[in-house]
């Protein structure tokens, strides 16, 4: 069927009927932002049986802008292009001080996922071009496909827009190598997701943040792996509007920790649970 075959045929399918994966509502996912006050929702997708959990699935169909999630889908389509000659592709630093010292110089796309470097990206975007990066978001089906404003901005001020569910679709044919990109470059992209290690588990995730009028999106997409084995993909998202970014970063970890402890997936701090 060729490289691109059985995921533009499994998108087509989609498009067409509009088909959509069940997804089963879980009352206990929803207390973590409960009990924070904010709106929002965790998707979580057990991979080995494409199972969907959710407190909100009504909230996990809606679009929001991607951020720095979507540095995930600029990294495959730079590797595709050959923009970028693989996860340690440098850039040299354009010597513009933006305030954070260990992202204002020369980096390495490895680096710049880690630490979520938006200079870099919008320097691999522009090499990209609008063509090329249209080419590959309409491709693969990137939400809702608008990169009006601007080729190295249309990720963060709110043209375009994915939703959960979208991106949980994402992870979950990265994960199983699906994606219309090269295997190799697949499997570049899930090597430099930030990691998170706990007892019996890692999570490999990448962060987003957004503001719209007075509220701030978040969002925390990516795997929990377990060491018994079994991988989940997830996206968590609310929003609220505090300005603390700190105690923002802070909960896009604890309310995907305390979700994935809601399911019994891993135990509470210094359970050694496998």
């Amino acid at each position: 069927m060729g490289r691109f075959g059985k995921a533009a045929v499994v998108l087509l399918a989609v498009v067409l009927l509009g088909a959509a994966p069940e997804i089963k509502k879980v009352e206990s996912l929803q207390g973590p932002f409960l009990k924070r006050g904010y709106a929002g929702c965790v998707l979580i997708c057990d991979l080995e049986k494409d199972e969907y959990m959710s407190g909100d699935p009504d909230r996990c169909t809606r679009r929001f802008c991607p951020a720095s999630t979507f540095k995930i889908f600029n990294s495959l389509v730079a590797l595709e292009t050959d923009v970028a000659l693989g996860p340690d592709f440098v850039i040299q630093w354009d010597g513009r001080n933006r305030g954070r010292p260990e992202a204002d110089k020369d980096l390495t796309m490895r680096e710049a996922m880690d630490l979520s470097a938006v200079w870099y990206y919008q320097e691999l975007a522009r090499r990209i071009g609008k063509e090329r990066m249209h080419k590959y978001v309409d491709l693969y089906g990137y939400g809702n496909r608008d990169l009006a404003c601007g080729i190295d901005t249309f990720w963060l001020k709110g043209c375009l827009e994915i939703s959960p569910l979208e991106q949980v679709e994402l992870l979950k044919s990265l994960y199983r190598r699906e994606l219309p990109f090269k295997k190799e470059n697949q499997d570049a992209v899930y090597s430099i997701l930030p990691e998170y290690k706990g007892d019996g588990f890692r999570i490999k995730a990448k962060t987003g943040t957004s503001r719209k009028e007075r509220f701030v999106n978040c969002w925390y997409v990516g795997y929990l792996e377990l060491e018994k084995g079994k991988t989940y993909a997830f996206a968590t998202n609310f929003e609220s509007d505090s300005r603390d970014f700190e105690a923002l970063a802070e909960a896009r970890l604890g309310i995907s920790l305390e979700a994935f402890q809601a399911l019994g997936l891993i135990g509470p701090p210094g359970d050694s649970r496998k």
